[in-house]
């Protein structure tokens, strides 16, 4: 089956915004944290699930299988079960991860890497999303609940750094294997660019700046840098899981 790459961007929106929950302890931002973010990837394991193919197809069974998991884990947050809605969490995240590995395929040029590559560009694609939101909405915390440490802002950007490093490594890996499909048109060589300055160069450079202004406890500025983050990951993650249908 072939999945649309919109679907599969959802997919990796919602695996992404549940896995970067995992970092931040709920006892101390509390349940609304969670509650919020855990919905919004609900909403885009709905999105992901209603836009592909309703079969027996392993890329069908994964999505559903997240979905339900994402539901369970929403349930858990309302009912106040918070240990166990944590390690729902992880098990559902292992399944979306599972199925972004695993179960998308896209038409092929019969180009042998093109299965592991549009594997590993979701999975990147999944922590840049999840990584830059989260932290994003961290910020926001800060003005809610007060007196929160600056040090989880700071694992939070960290790991956004981290996310970002992860999608320079899987670019240049799309690059050195897939030589021919950007010598191939000017237009992939111009996609390529702009997923290097939009998707990698730029929020590097935001990241830097997030965490100058976490070092001097800024979380204003630091929220706001965060928010042209949001941007230039959403620009980025869509390009990139689009120009994947031509691998």
């Amino acid at each position: 089956m072939i999945v649309p790459w919109y679907s599969a961007f959802f997919f990796a929106f919602g695996v992404g915004l549940l896995a970067f929950c995992l970092p931040v302890p709920i006892r101390e931002v509390g349940r609304g944290f969670y509650r919020m973010m855990a919905g919004w990837a609900l909403f885009f394991a709905v999105c992901a699930a209603m836009t592909r193919p309703l079969d027996a197809s392993t890329a069908s069974v994964t999505g559903y299988v997240f979905l339900g998991a994402a539901a369970f884990v929403n349930g858990l947050l309302w009912a106040g079960a918070e240990r166990a809605a944590a390690w729902s969490s992880l098990l559902a995240v292992l399944a979306g991860l599972a199925g972004l590995l695993t179960s998308v395929r896209y038409p092929s040029r019969g180009l042998p890497a093109e299965p592991w590559i549009a594997g590993a560009s979701l999975a990147a694609s999944a922590a840049m999303l999840g990584a830059v939101l989260d932290t994003m909405v961290l910020g926001h915390w800060y003005l809610v609940k007060k007196g929160m440490s600056f040090d989880l802002l700071r694992r939070m950007n960290a790991l956004f750094g981290a996310s970002v490093a992860l999608r320079a490594v899987v670019l240049c890996a799309e690059a050195l294997w897939l030589t021919q499909v950007f010598r191939a048109a000017t237009q992939d060589q111009l996609i390529f660019f702009l997923r290097l300055a939009v998707g990698v160069v730029g929020p590097a450079a935001l990241a830097w700046m997030t965490w100058r202004c976490i070092r001097i406890k800024s979380n204003q500025s630091a929220t706001g840098i965060l928010y042209v983050a949001c941007v230039f990951v959403l620009i980025g993650e869509m390009v990139a899981t689009w120009s994947l249908r031509a691998l």
